[in-house]
């Protein structure tokens, strides 16, 4: 059984069995994050360092990939607003003589 076809299941089914299902999941989780970390403390120091840097290199990675959306979906909504006219491009020199002009007193 596909997950899609366990999740359709699942949807179909009452409140109560959905909260007893979801409740039973939560234990299952858990067991399965507990039962993990017994396994990894009971690596050597060695294997421990190694699983630490791929997690973290992994993580590392995922962050990289939030960063790149978010530029993305910036710079998409910098090129709008000046293309409708909503901002004004200035040269590097107009704003380095409007600052000094600012901070000259």
């Amino acid at each position: 059984m596909s997950n899609k076809s366990v999740v359709a299941a699942a949807l179909k089914l009452p409140p109560q069995e959905k909260l007893r299902l979801l409740k039973k999941l939560q234990r299952s989780v858990a067991d399965d994050d507990a039962s993990m970390f017994t396994d990894a403390i009971k690596l050597p120091v060695s294997a421990k360092l190694r699983l630490i840097k791929k997690l973290v290199k992994e993580i590392e990675s995922e962050s990289l990939d939030d960063v790149d959306a978010a530029w993305k979906a910036e710079i998409k909504r910098r090129v709008k607003a000046f293309e409708s006219g909503e901002v004004v491009l200035h040269s590097g020199d107009e704003v380095l003589r409007a600052l000094k002009k600012k901070y000259a007193s």
